[in-house]
């Protein structure tokens, strides 16, 4: 794995480790099916942050804020390399709440692929991957 800033190292060890294993089996999965590395780009997001992506929202949370979400950059992959990563986590790890997803592709400060997990220790694997 890659770090945007040196210091997303460090924030990386600090994670929610259900994240932290998502990452690093997303990662390998990044490296056996495109040959690619995956770039951290952000891991904890302070209030003030939060209040700057989300000026209408004061009330808006994320997952930043407590260790539970990593972002990715993107751009270093194709639509179809987007779509098959996101397909990928989602179809494979349970998030814990239906409705929510494990992996989103969006637009907050540049798009990007964002991965969370909720509070509730409830995040599963539902199925063993085999296209790994």
């Amino acid at each position: 794995m890659e770090w945007k800033y040196a210091w997303l190292e460090q924030e990386f060890d600090k994670l929610d480790n259900r994240i932290r294993f998502i990452a690093y089996a997303l990662e390998g999965y990044v490296r056996c099916e495109f040959k690619k590395e995956l770039m951290a780009t952000e891991i904890l997001r302070d209030e003030e942050t939060q209040r700057e992506y989300y000026p209408d929202d004061p009330d808006k949370v994320s997952v930043h804020q407590f260790w539970r979400g990593i972002d990715f950059r993107s751009h270093d992959f194709t639509e179809d390399e987007i779509n098959k990563i996101v397909e990928f986590l989602n179809s494979n790890v349970y998030y814990g709440k239906d409705g929510v997803v494990v992996c989103i592709y969006h637009d907050v400060k540049g798009i990007h692929l964002h991965v969370q997990v909720g509070h509730e220790d409830k995040v599963r694997l539902k199925k063993i991957p085999t296209n790994i």
